[in-house]
């Protein structure tokens, strides 16, 4: 494609009718430039607004346009480059009542001291998106400005301290992303500043690859969550029976902390379709309350210390699973030679698990798989031929560190991508 470079005309302000104007497909090294923003005020009938790449450098009137405009509803100034607010212009105009959308993601240098402008640009905002910016500041607390926001990325700033109770009280707030935001301090406060009214409205609550720590905590008033995300922070602790009762979750994700203790029965999460548990210090067997989510598309229980058996009863329920991951575990899968699993899975991880000694047999009806890691997983015998059938969309097979015996063929390149094959540690000859 011909990206859009140069200088942006101000004759565009001329367009008094135009009702959308996109203009989002700015080169990467921000060749697309305006000095000033002024021509936006005389676009009287504009609704929609798109820019991308473009660097607004000198235009230290670009807030002052956007609060100004009688009838733009939906802004994006996206990898853009804003310069420092002109603060002094901006107590001349009003707070706008038409702007619902704004999208100011990786606007570097979007400065910290315009962080607060932004939450006071409109009443009427339901979406704001200020993500990748690298803020070096607190969360301000003056959410309760804007009452009707539904929608916060703050994704990739670099926050200090917790979470503002003026976000708890949104009560049209359903979602929230603040992860990789350095945010720091016990979840357990985190959750109660967020249990005003917003407890009823929230449906996805991302805070992952943050600082938080303490145990989990319960989240039954949040009864609407659809997606918690507390990954890759350093929460430990049990997994609590009491955690939660979401009839409407469906995707958890506990990967990456210091969680220990047995996993609890699950099978009240009845609408769970994604479970994310992977690198925690889980013990004990595998539920088996796993079999009766239904929904389940993903299950990720690898690198715990989970030991026990797994039954074709934990399985025989999941026809919609997708994605297997138990690797790294004490864990033992064996099987009846006949089972046909319900599902067809295109992400098997069952590396450092108990399979063998005979090869698994099930895998013959998996067609469909594009990852496969049996490594070391105690298989000592003769590798079938049907398994070299292997799918088109193969991109990493791992049998390594096993006994498996058995010629090796010719392999047909018939791949979409050229897949990683590891076959070491074996007896194959061919």
């Amino acid at each position: 494609y011909s990206p859009l470079t140069g200088f942006i005309p101000h004759q565009l302000g001329n367009l008094s009718r135009l009702l959308c104007l996109d203009l989002s497909n700015g080169d990467f090294d921000h060749s697309l430039t305006s000095d000033n923003l002024e021509w936006l005020s005389h676009l009287s009938s504009l609704n929609l607004l798109k820019i991308a790449h473009a660097s607004f450098k000198k235009a230290t009137n670009w807030l002052q346009v956007i609060q100004s405009h009688p009838s733009l509803q939906v802004l994006h100034f996206e990898y853009c480059n804003l310069p420092e607010v002109d603060r002094s212009s901006l107590s001349r105009f009003n707070i706008s009542n038409s702007l619902t959308i704004l999208h100011l993601s990786s606007s570097i240098p979007l400065r910290p001291s315009t962080f607060p402008l932004l939450l006071n640009i409109s009443q009427n905002l339901v979406e704001l998106d200020l993500s990748y910016n690298h803020f070096l500041s607190s969360i301000p607390d003056t959410f309760d400005n804007m009452p009707s926001l539904e929608r916060i990325n703050l994704e990739q700033n670099n926050f200090e301290g917790g979470i503002p109770q003026t976000l708890g009280n949104l009560c049209s707030l359903k979602e929230l992303n603040l992860r990789m935001t350095r945010l720091s301090g016990s979840l357990a406060v985190a959750v109660k500043n967020l249990s005003g009214c917003a407890k009823d409205s929230l449906e996805s609550l991302l805070l992952a690859y943050n600082n938080f720590n303490g145990s989990l905590p319960s989240f039954v008033p949040f009864s609407s969550l659809r997606e918690l995300d507390v990954g890759y922070n350093q929460l430990s602790g049990h997994f609590e029976d009491n955690f939660g009762d979401f009839s409407k979750l469906s995707v958890l994700t506990l990967e990456e902390n210091r969680f220990t203790g047995p996993l609890p029965d699950l099978s009240r999460l009845s609408s769970l379709r994604k479970l994310y548990l992977k690198g925690n210090r889980f013990e004990g067997p595998l539920p088996l309350s796993i079999g009766e989510i239904s929904q389940l598309v993903l299950l990720d229980v690898s690198y715990n210390s989970l030991h026990g058996v797994i039954s074709e009863a934990h399985l025989s329920n999941l026809a919609k699973l997708q994605r297997l991951s138990i690797s790294f575990n004490s864990l033992s899968f064996h099987p009846s030679s006949d089972w046909i699993p319900p599902f067809q899975l295109n992400f098997i991880g069952l590396a450092s698990c108990e399979l063998g000694p005979q090869f698994p047999n099930w895998l013959k009806k998996q067609a469909n798989f594009s990852h496969l890691d049996i490594s070391n997983s105690n298989i000592s015998d003769v590798i079938p031929d049907w398994f070299w059938n292997l799918p088109s969309s193969l991109k990493f097979l791992n049998l390594s560190f096993n006994q498996i015996s058995g010629k090796v063929p010719n392999i047909p390149l018939e791949f979409e991508s050229l897949p990683v094959i590891d076959l070491n540690s074996n007896l194959f000859y061919g």
